[in-house]
This record gives structure tokens, C-alpha cells and sequence, in this order.
């Protein structure tokens, strides 16, 4: 089994089945902690996602996992990088995304008050002077678009993935790659998360 983990930011599973895939490198200072431990890190990857496509080939990959990473490209960019994330899967691979979900913070909208946050969002930042979570998360400003179940899988099926195997997180059938992923995933409680099989 192996699997890419595309913008992996802090979380770096190790191991032989992951290869983590990011620019941090260009983030972490030389000579901290956080970059030691980077440097020594056998499965990490230095790679700017916005530079182009992956630099792997087709067929490379079990899984792909792209987990709150896709609302930082525009739409065409982000469909690019989905389509990218098809073409290195093996047949029967397994792509797993996460996005903010805009129809999460439309229901929790009345109750979107900083003392609400760990009940809400399982994020405790009494301090914060932002007003709103969905100011945080929907509208941080490295984001480029916004995501529903809809629209996410319409990126899905441009991207190539047959329509009856693209599913939300808890409606699919059983998959070992699928299962080993979701060990990866974070930010559950405002998180819209779907998988989807390259034929």
C-alpha cells in the first residue's frame, strides 16, 4: 500500500506506505525544531503544489489524500490538481478529500459565537478576536473558493471519477486504503469529506 499525502502541512504519518508532499521547507526556519525534525523525516517530499503537476507518475498510488488544501486554489487550479491526484492513482485507487463545508456553518450560523467553538468546531481559542468561525474558516485569506457537497462533486466527476463511486465520508463501502486514510483526517466537525475510486 502506498499513499501521497498531498499538502500535508503538520500531519506527516511515517512510514514506508506515505509519502507527505509539501513546500515546507520554504516555511520552517533553518535551524528550528520544527525544521530538524522535517529534515529528518524519510518520506517527506519538498514540493510547491501551485508550481505544477505532481511530480510522480501514473499509476504511483493506492490513495491520494488532499485534506483541507483544495479551498486554497481557484477553481480551474483546483480542478487541475484533482485531475493530477486521478492520473497518478492506480486503477481501484482511492482519492480522499476535505474541505471546509460551507453548509456546515449555514446550519451552526446562530450559534457561531467564540464560547461556542469547542462545542461547534472542536476549537478552543477563548482568547481570539475573530467574530465568527466562518470568518476563520471559510474566509481565511489564503482561501480561493468555497465548498458544498454539490459543488465538491462536481469537481470529482471533471476530474475523472465515475459518478457512482464518488461518496461522502460514512456512505461508502468498505476499503482498506480508504480505512488507513482516514487516519489522516482532522478538522471532522466542519469538515465536508468525500472519497472517490479511479476505475
Amino acid at each position: 500500500m502506498r499513499i501521497l499525502n498531498v499538502g500535508c502541512g503538520g500531519t506527516r504519518p511515517q512510514g514506508e506506505k506515505y509519502v507527505n508532499l509539501d513546500n515546507l521547507r520554504t516555511q520552517l526556519p533553518l535551524g528550528s525544531a520544527a525544521r530538524d525534525q522535517l529534515d529528518s523525516e524519510s518520506n517527506y517530499v519538498e514540493f510547491d503544489i501551485f508550481s505544477g503537476p505532481l511530480p510522480f507518475n501514473e499509476g504511483d498510488f493506492d490513495g491520494v489524500a488532499l485534506l483541507h488544501c483544495a479551498e486554497h486554489f481557484n477553481a480551474q487550479d483546483g480542478l487541475k490538481l484533482m485531475q493530477n491526484c486521478f492520473h497518478i492513482l492506480k486503477p481501484k485507487g482511492v482519492f480522499l478529500v476535505s474541505v471546509p463545508n460551507a453548509s456546515y456553518f449555514r446550519h451552526v450560523d446562530a450559534e457561531d459565537k467564540n464560547e461556542n467553538w469547542p462545542r461547534l468546531f472542536e476549537v478552543t481559542d477563548p482568547n481570539n478576536p475573530i467574530p465568527t468561525f466562518r470568518e476563520a474558516a471559510l474566509f481565511f485569506s489564503q482561501h480561493e473558493v468555497l465548498f458544498t457537497e454539490d459543488a465538491l462533486w462536481c469537481y470529482l466527476r471533471q476530474a475523472g471519477f465515475p459518478a457512482k463511486d464518488i461518496k461522502r465520508l460514512g456512505s461508502e463501502l468498505y476499503n482498506p486504503v480508504l480505512e488507513e486514510m482516514k487516519s489522516l483526517l482532522n478538522r471532522i466537525p466542519f469538515s465536508l469529506i468525500m472519497s472517490a475510486l479511479k476505475p
